[in-house]
């Protein structure tokens, strides 16, 4: 299950490159789902999307708050 009061705060967060990469992924799925041919049903891609904005999303605000943490870091040794 998504909680997206979370999602959305970390949505906010994110960059053009980290936005169009998940929109690109988020397209991916969809077209795939869409194919009468696949055997990516509804089911999966749904799942494979709420893993995606999770995995990501969570990836991405880990990442940025290692950097602000390291900036800081920086900023103490210089001063």
């Amino acid at each position: 299950m998504l909680d997206l009061d979370k999602i959305r705060e970390k949505i906010i967060t994110l960059d053009d490159s980290d936005a169009k990469s998940i929109i690109m992924m988020i397209a991916a799925y969809l077209e795939m789902a869409d194919d009468e041919e696949s055997t990516f049903t509804s089911d999966k891609c749904v799942h494979q999307l709420t893993k995606l904005l999770n995995d990501i999303l969570n990836q991405i605000y880990l990442k940025r708050c290692i950097r602000k943490n390291n900036k800081k870091i920086n900023k103490k040794n210089h001063v």
